[in-house]
Parts: C-alpha cells; structure tokens; sequence
C-alpha cells in the first residue's frame, strides 16, 4: 500500500505477486504468508500483532529475504481473556537487512516473547522492550538496545561491530 493500510488475517499473497510497502501491512489474527518479493520503504511499518478482543498469536511468514528500510514491529499483548499472546515473524529462505535507516521493534503489553526466526542483518536499530528470540543474529554493525528488564536471544553467535545499549539481558547460542 502506498500511505494506505493492508490488514492480512489468515491471509496468502500469492508467489505472483510482490509487496512494495510504503504505508502500513499489519499481519494479525492468525497466520498469514507472503510468497512474493516484500520491500518496506522507509516511513512504512510492517507490524506482526493481533490486538483483537479474543486474541490469538500473531505470524507472519515471509517466503524470502528482504530488505527493511522503515519498522518492523512485533507487538505482543496482554490477551484480554486467553493470556499473554506473542508475534512471529518467519523469513523461510534468506537474510533479513535491517539497513541504516531501518528499525525493528518487539513491543508490546505483555511479557509473551516474541520471535523473529532469519537471519539478521542489523546496519539500523534493533529496539527490544519485550523479550525477543531472533534465530540467527548474524552480524551487528548499528544499535542493539535491550530495555531494562527485558531480554534478546539469539540462538546462533553473531559478529558485533555496532553499539549495544540498555541494561536488558542479551543471551547467545553457539
């Protein structure tokens, strides 16, 4: 969408089909899929989150790789009813770049973990307020910001040659 909004709930693109972002894709309710290209520009926001009366976990699964020059929000949230409820973001085959301009988030209301599964490439900002787990931290050359009394883990060592920030906890896999 171009300063428009693309809500998916339970949603496919087809593989025929390439997502040019330059508004706002909330990927809620459920599991969606991208099976095209995806770009997010910079100014648009691409947010995994369902804050639905009765929510559910949220997932968006991105066929490939892309680049990521606006947010990448992962919001959690309380559930209202159900308990704590968590977003995912899934990148099947490449790397995800963060580039300089870009920023993904974990966010949210409750302390659910959030998960963003590919391989990363951060040259922007990271910003953890909710726990985050990210599969495959490759490298840092940006900012990394844990918020106290939150955490980042990321299951596979990364190379750091950016800044790292907060007073929140980082773990790393080998």
């Amino acid at each position: 969408p171009v300063n428009g909004e693309l809500v998916l709930s339970n949603s496919t693109i087809s593989s025929f089909v390439d997502l040019a972002n330059s508004g706002t894709v909330i990927a809620s309710t459920g599991s969606s899929t991208i099976n095209g290209g995806v770009t997010n520009a910079s100014g648009a926001t691409l947010r995994v989150s369902d804050l639905s009366v009765t929510p559910d976990n949220a997932t968006l699964t991105v066929a490939n790789g892309f680049s990521n020059s606006g947010t990448i929000e992962l919001l959690n949230n309380n559930g209202n009813c159900c308990g704590a409820r968590a977003a995912t973001l899934n990148v099947s085959v490449g790397t995800l770049t963060n580039t300089a301009g870009g920023t993904i988030r974990s966010a949210g209301t409750s302390g659910a973990t959030n998960t963003l599964n590919a391989q990363v490439t951060n040259q922007g900002a990271i910003e953890v307020n909710q726990p985050l787990t990210i599969s495959t931290l490759g490298s840092n050359s940006g900012q990394l910001t844990v918020a106290s009394g939150s955490s980042l883990t990321a299951t596979a060592g990364f190379t750091n040659t950016g800044i790292l920030s907060g007073s929140g906890t980082i773990s790393v896999g080998s």
